[in-house]
């Protein structure tokens, strides 16, 4: 798969795809339906995104990425709210 995509191999990606991506066992895909149905989730999902913040190294190399600080500072509704304004010169 890696070599595909790193080489953008379109025949062997559509080899790949017409072998394993477009067959598939009626039985099986009924069965996968039937269990989703009856755990009545919603068709979508949304999620909070975490926030991640590098932390630096002081020492020998000032500047250097050592860590991430992972944080989930607001809720769904919130976080939406930003991404909206941060992204809403794209959508004009």
């Amino acid at each position: 798969m890696q070599r595909i995509k790193a080489e953008g191999d379109y025949a062997a990606a559509k080899q790949l795809f017409d072998r394993y991506g477009v067959h598939f066992e009626p039985t099986l895909r009924d069965e996968v339906v039937a269990r989703v149905e009856r755990l009545h989730l919603p068709s979508y999902t949304g999620f909070v995104m975490p926030r991640l913040e590098a932390v630096h190294d002081g020492g020998s190399t000032p500047g250097a990425i050592v860590d991430v600080k992972i944080s989930y500072p607001q809720d769904f509704a919130a976080q939406m709210l930003e991404y909206s304004a941060a992204t809403r010169n794209l959508r004009q």
